[in-house]
C-alpha cells in the first residue's frame, strides 16, 4: 500500500511538472505597431509596407491610409509584429486601370494588350525612390519592440 501511494504520488507530481512545463513557452506574440510614412515631409498614401524579420520569423505588412498612417497585422489583422529586427520595404500602390466588364473572351484580351502597350501611370507628385522597394536595397530597419510609433520619413531625391 506504502509503495501505490508513493508511485500515484510521484506520477501527479510529473503530472503538475509537466502542465507547469508546457504553459511557460515563450508566450510572446505579435506586439501592437503603428505608425507613418511620409515621402518629402508629406503623408504617403496607399503604400504597402512589409517588416521582413532579419532572423527566423513572420513578416509583418500594412497599407497606408490618406494620412500616411499604417498598423501592421502578422498572425490576424491589425495585431502587430513579433519581436526582433526587422528590414523595411515601402511601395507606392499606383492605380489600377480597369477593364469593362460584359466583354467576349477575344475583347477582353485585346483590351488586355492595348492597357499593358500603354505606358504605366505615374501617380502625380514625388515618386518614391526604388530602394525603399526592394529587401537588398532598402536603407530602413526596425527593431520591435519599438520605443512609441514608427515614422518612416523618405526623401525622394
Amino acid at each position: 500500500m506504502r509503495f501505490c501511494l508513493r508511485g500515484l504520488m510521484l506520477v501527479g507530481l510529473i503530472g503538475v511538472v509537466s502542465l507547469n512545463l508546457v504553459g511557460c513557452g515563450t508566450g510572446s506574440g505579435p506586439i501592437p505597431v503603428k505608425g507613418k510614412v511620409l515621402l518629402d515631409g508629406k503623408p504617403l498614401p496607399d503604400a504597402s509596407i512589409s517588416f521582413v524579420p532579419q532572423q527566423e520569423g513572420r513578416q509583418a505588412t500594412g497599407t497606408t491610409d490618406a494620412e500616411g498612417q499604417f498598423v501592421l497585422s502578422t498572425i490576424d489583422p491589425r495585431d502587430g509584429a513579433m519581436p526582433g529586427k526587422y528590414k523595411v520595404t515601402i511601395s507606392q500602390n499606383l492605380p489600377v486601370e480597369e477593364t469593362p466588364t460584359g466583354l467576349s473572351a477575344d475583347e477582353a484580351m485585346l483590351a488586355a494588350a492595348k492597357a499593358a502597350a500603354k505606358p504605366k501611370a505615374k501617380s502625380s507628385g514625388p515618386q518614391l525612390p526604388e530602394d525603399y522597394t526592394r529587401l537588398d536595397r532598402t536603407p530602413l530597419s526596425q527593431e520591435i519592440p519599438a520605443a512609441g510609433d514608427v515614422v518612416f520619413d523618405i526623401k525622394s531625391k
